[in-house]
């Protein structure tokens, strides 16, 4: 039994505690909600809706750039699926839609199309008609041709060279006083996709190509070419030799800048040389616009003129025509003697004589059968000299045997052994690319080309590689004097600040033990989050210019700091300028 102390005590535990034992039941009744609410998945998800959708609003609102970014990838891939999925419902469900929109807007292009062209042919046919008829009859251009020509005055409104594989931009011409701004890397990408999706679809048309698109009142003219291809923008209706005229322009390019085509990486090296060509072809046609046309006040004149240049001409031809058959009858013996000798195909060898000197060129089975040519042209009286341009086998297998030949010297040398250049033959010519060590390597390579049989030209391009090693404190020296400047809200690359890029890859392109920090920045003109994000664009813009010029990516770290660490006053233009930037760093790799 309880004594009275203990029952004291007892009743004034029960007092002191009532308040603490109320809030512990409370709280093991809270406990079991909970646990119910969480068992219950139905009230988990009535009860946390209200908070993620609270969450997802204010995350949309703050973060509007990093969503897009984030749901961008996942939304663009489930719609790419969709549509590949149900392509025919998605049809039916746009055409009512897009199908009354172009219908319309077809109609509408077509009928001010129309009434200009019209309006045009009238003014022409009611002010210059006689005129026209009158030069039509001295020139002997077509009157309606004539007409056309001043209805529609003919107008290049952009020339592009892009190349054939890649779609990349090479050059770019336009009106400099143009006030419209066009980014000519799309447009190029974007002319490069169609002519590959008219190739594809027509794909059974293997000798056609597509030469014209059709745009509104303008036309994109496109020539080409074993490299690259020529995208001509015209309005208007072209002179009878244009079409000519942009074949020999491409066949030009390609004559002069075959070996810049062929290896384009993206890298303009000769581009301004290109765009000369272009800007040269461009202004001829253009600055006809501003020539009027001569007055012939003297016809009479011009045709004593004509008279004398047909006259000189039909001397020249009177006394040149027995040369000439004379000749081909001289080379058609030739031929015939040389076609005689055995197992010697007249297919395989060419003659051309020219001063009175006959070379013979082309492919032979053996050293014997160029003795025996040797001998047939030397006993020929009629001709002064002779050039043997004959080379043995035919021309891959010659090819592959000079290499082997070059090889096979080159690893007899030390120094040479280790060496990887790149050897380009044609015909008898040779042409050497890649790095040599130094100077004397360079000369000893081109020396082991020059003796090989059959070998008559030598192109030695080879570039002498700088050995010097420099510790890591003096690299990045090198590299932090190299600071690339943009533009007040632009990440793109100026052609003027691609030199400072390239000299930092020269720096560091060697160095496998090297990673190099890309650090990027801006100035203090629009919010903090705006700021962080066009200094990340630079910095990575920068990185990928080094990327396609084969700098590995893992030897890159990109950093970005947005307004931080200014160079100078974000008080002043120039010293905004100076903030909006890209810096170089280097680190040793562990």
């Amino acid at each position: 039994m309880m004594s009275k102390n203990d029952q004291s005590i007892e009743a004034l535990r029960q007092i002191l505690l009532q308040d603490d034992l109320t809030k512990l039941q409370k709280l093991e009744d809270d406990l079991f909600d909970l646990r119910q609410t969480i068992t219950d998945k139905e009230s988990l998800i009535a009860s946390l809706d209200p908070i993620i959708a609270e969450l997802l609003e204010r995350k949309i609102a703050g973060s509007k750039d990093e969503m897009a970014e984030t749901l961008a990838p996942i939304m663009g891939e489930a719609i790419k699926r969709q549509v590949a999925e149900a392509k025919d419902d998605v049809i039916d469900a746009l055409y009512p839609v897009i199908g009354k929109v172009i219908r319309k807007s077809v109609a509408e292009s077509m009928k001010k199309f129309v009434d200009s062209v019209n309006q045009r042919i009238e003014e022409a046919l009611r002010s210059r008609l006689f005129k026209k008829r009158v030069q039509s009859k001295l020139t002997g251009i077509p009157e309606r041709e004539l007409i056309l020509k001043d209805a529609l005055p003919f107008k290049i409104e952009q020339i592009f060279l892009i190349h054939k594989e890649s779609g990349l931009l090479i050059s770019h011409v336009s009106s400099e006083a143009s006030d419209v701004k066009i980014d000519e890397e799309l447009i190029s990408g974007m002319l490069t996709a169609i002519r590959d999706f008219v190739a594809e679809a027509f794909q059974n048309e293997k000798d056609q190509d597509l030469d014209a698109i059709q745009y509104g009142g303008n036309k994109i003219l496109l020539e080409m070419g074993y490299h690259c291809y020529l995208a001509i923008v015209v309005s208007g209706f072209p002179p009878a030799d244009f079409h000519d005229d942009v074949r020999k322009l491409g066949r030009r390019i390609h004559n002069r800048f075959f070996q810049f085509l062929r290896n384009f990486n993206g890298e303009m090296t000769r581009s301004g040389e290109i765009t000369t060509c272009l800007k040269r072809f461009y202004e001829k046609y253009n600055s006809r616009l501003l020539q009027k046309a001569p007055v012939k006040s003297k016809p009479y004149l011009i045709y004593v003129l004509i008279f004398f240049v047909l006259l000189a001409i039909a001397v020249f031809v009177v006394r040149k025509i027995p040369v000439y058959l004379s000749g081909r009858k001289l080379q058609h013996s030739i031929e015939s003697k040389i076609a005689s000798i055995p197992d010697l195909s007249s297919e395989d060898i060419k003659c051309r004589i020219s001063n009175g000197w006959l070379t013979v060129s082309g492919f032979v089975p053996s050293v014997r059968h160029i003795s025996l040519v040797d001998s047939v042209a030397r006993e020929i009286p009629e001709i002064n000299g002779f050039h043997n341009r004959l080379i043995v086998g035919d021309e891959p297998a010659f090819a592959a045997e000079v290499i082997r030949q070059i090889k096979q010297r080159m690893s007899g040398s030390t120094a040479l052994r280790d060496l990887t250049p790149r050897f380009i033959i044609e015909h008898d010519q040779i042409i050497i690319e890649g790095s040599a060590p130094d100077l004397q390597a360079k000369r000893e390579i081109g020396f082991i080309a020059s003796e090989i049989p059959g070998i008559r030209f030598i192109v030695n391009n080879l570039e002498i590689h700088d050995e010097k090693q420099f510790s890591l404190e003096e690299i990045r020296t090198m590299v932090q004097q190299h600071i690339v400047s943009f533009q007040v809200n632009d990440a793109t690359i100026a052609e003027s600040e691609t030199e400072k890029l390239d000299a930092v890859l020269k720096c560091v392109q060697n160095l496998s033990d090297i990673k190099l920090i890309v650090k990027g920045y801006s100035d203090n003109s629009s919010t903090p989050d705006y700021n962080l994000n066009l200094s990340r664009q630079r910095a990575q813009v920068a990185a990928d210019y080094l990327m396609r010029r084969n700098y590995p990516s893992h030897q890159i770290i990109v950093e970005y700091f947005g307004a931080a660490n200014p160079l100078a006053s974000n008080d002043t233009e120039q010293g905004r300028a100076k903030n909006r930037r890209v810096e170089f760093d280097v680190l040793k790799e562990r």
